[in-house]
């Protein structure tokens, strides 16, 4: 799993706390990506006082859209409890 913050410009990997520079624009940005490709984002809204949350799951082509929806909600419900 790894975490870019595009403000600070760095890519952190979670496992092992290596860094790397993100080489992209500042921004007022944090990406989660995990192992499996399913990523979360946050960021502040550009005109409201609300943070907005992006999210979306990776799963193989097989895989029905229930099992998406499974996926997506763990993911939600993960972000929601970090929050």
């Amino acid at each position: 799993m790894e975490m870019r913050d595009y403000l600070s410009g760095e890519i952190t990997d979670i496992t092992t706390g290596q860094t790397k520079a993100t080489d992209l624009p500042v921004s007022d940005v944090l990406y989660f990506a995990t192992e499996d490709g399913s990523w979360a984002c946050v960021r502040p809204s550009g005109t409201e006082p609300k943070i907005k949350l992006y999210f979306g799951v990776s799963l193989p082509a097989s895989t029905s859209c229930g099992d998406a929806d499974v996926k997506l909600e763990c993911l939600v419900g993960d972000m929601r409890a970090l929050i």
